[in-house]
């Protein structure tokens, strides 16, 4: 499984409301570099997708579970851990409970 295809069928997961609130977050992300707002309001899940690979390369999964876990869906967060033990098991993990 790709890292897109991964993040993608993750935030197909969330509601349109929660979906909404993920780009938010996503664009107040406090590490650089940063995507901007403007290019998060239209996007749909493979836009937003596009853009965290493209911004945080390697650590898009790690921006995304941050965000997940200000929103509190440490469903997903547990979910995006189990899928990439299996698929990615010499990277590297963080420590969940930290963020």
């Amino acid at each position: 499984m790709t890292t897109e295809k991964l993040l993608v069928e993750t935030l197909n997961q969330l509601s349109p409301e929660d979906f909404d609130k993920f780009k938010s977050l996503t664009g107040e992300h406090g590490g650089e570099p940063i995507i901007r707002r403007s290019q998060l309001k239209a996007a749909n899940t493979q836009d937003v997708v596009e853009l965290m690979v493209e911004t945080y390369r390697r650590e898009c999964v790690e921006a995304t579970t941050k965000v997940l876990m200000k929103m509190s869906r440490t469903d997903l967060v547990q979910r995006l851990s189990e899928i990439s033990k299996v698929h990615w098991p010499h990277v590297q993990r963080l420590a969940w409970i930290s963020y």
